[in-house]
């Protein structure tokens, strides 16, 4: 869309490419007069990136954390889905780095969206995407600087968590209305698990399966309407006796 972003490398230097055009194709433009090469590798969207021309490959990020938009994924302020280009000309076919998980909220006050594996599997995070033969070979997810308290944790990303908050007025994900998730291709072998955060609190589980799932780069997958509805709470049960002497009651036959 217009203002979109992306970062194009030629070996030695990133420069970052604009387009105010919308659709399938865009002619992005740089405002420089530094820029050169024959070979180039172009990451969507726009960041810092870590690119290794003669292996083909590109280390760039799947955020863990995600904001919620209705219809889409976030690419504005997360930067969720991934793609990138390789190419020795002016002609970039970006392919898609990360799959995505499509659903609909069907509970009221939705504040966050959690998916994981059964299995912990890795799927955000700092990613190395292998290009060759024109096309993504392989996307492999790295150790994560992940905050936790006041020290940091060193690990992959086995999670991913879309949050609804943009401000008092949209803190809910809207009832009825579809939203994506965008993750690291993986396969599932314990099958995945997701759940919902209730006025931000506790995670509550509201879908799962076991089954291994494959899951692929450049798919949509659909995980249907999402429902929550919370249990009825146990009954209270009081157990009565008698307290004290029996003043000559028969307690043999009461």
């Amino acid at each position: 869309v217009s203002g979109d972003a992306i970062t194009v490398h030629n070996g030695t230097k990133a420069y970052e490419f604009t387009t105010t055009d919308s659709g399938r194709s865009a002619k992005f433009s740089y405002t420089g007069n530094d820029f050169s090469g024959d070979k180039f590798f172009a990451v969507y969207p726009a960041g810092d990136h870590v690119v290794d021309m003669t292996n083909k490959t590109v280390t760039a990020n799947i955020p863990t954390w995600q904001q919620a938009q209705i219809g889409t994924y976030d690419n504005a302020n997360t930067k969720a889905a991934l793609a990138v280009a390789y190419s020795e000309n002016d002609v970039f076919a970006f392919k898609n780095a990360t799959a995505l998980l499509k659903f609909t909220v069907n509970t009221d006050n939705v504040t966050n969206v959690v998916f994981h594996g059964n299995n912990s599997e890795a799927i955000t995070g700092n990613v190395k995407v292998t290009f060759g033969n024109n096309a993504i070979t392989s996307v492999e997810c790295l150790d994560t600087e992940f905050p936790s308290g006041e020290n940091v944790e060193i690990k992959k990303g086995t999670w991913v968590e879309l949050y609804a908050y943009h401000d008092d007025d949209h803190k809910y994900f809207v009832k009825g209305e579809t939203y994506y998730i965008a993750i690291a291709p993986n396969t599932f072998t314990k099958g995945a698990t997701v759940k919902f955060k209730i006025d931000g609190g506790s995670e509550v589980e509201v879908k799962t399966t076991s089954k291994n799932i494959e899951v692929k780069a450049n798919t949509i997958y659909n995980l249907g309407e999402l429902t929550y509805t919370a249990p009825e709470p146990e009954p209270f049960v009081f157990d009565w006796g008698l307290v004290g002497e029996h003043q000559g009651w028969d307690i043999t036959n009461p």
